[in-house]
């Protein structure tokens, strides 16, 4: 994984290429985090069925876990196949324009920051490269 360096005491120094990114970039960073440009969360797995005390059904945790992100169906339908046996980590990287959400893709690893997957999601090549670029910063892989 590559070391965050700090360009401020609340900045990190990021080249992606992409200038709103780069500038509301404060933060990555891997498991849960909630920041400007990286929304991530554990996802547990579909035959995961214990949560604090309580037993669900195969699938309901995965289900819930997945619906805190407004993921495209088919990338939905990509990661659930991936997660029957086992949990990951799901990223989504995006900036904000006008206060409106511009999401750049996913990036998906195992709980031990292996990448599984990255999901390209608008067909832009400044979303790819920062989708390649945070990938060094969230898991074990260098693109």
């Amino acid at each position: 994984m590559k070391r965050v360096e700090w360009r401020s005491p609340n900045r990190i120094r990021i080249d992606t290429g992409h200038k709103a990114f780069d500038r509301q970039c404060e933060f990555l960073g891997t498991g849960n985090v909630w920041g400007n440009v990286q929304y991530s969360s554990y996802i547990r797995a579909h035959n995961a069925t214990e949560c604090n005390g309580f037993t669900f059904k195969p699938g309901e945790l995965l289900k819930g876990d997945l619906d805190k992100f407004e993921l495209p169906q088919w990338v939905r339908n990509s990661i659930e196949p991936l997660l029957v046996d086992k949990g990951a980590i799901l990223y989504e990287l995006r900036h904000w324009n006008r206060g409106k959400k511009f999401v750049h893709g996913y990036i998906l690893t195992g709980t031990d920051h292996e990448l599984m997957r990255t999901y390209y999601v608008n067909g832009r090549i400044q979303s790819e490269r920062i989708l390649n670029v945070c990938a060094e910063y969230v898991s074990n892989c260098r693109l």
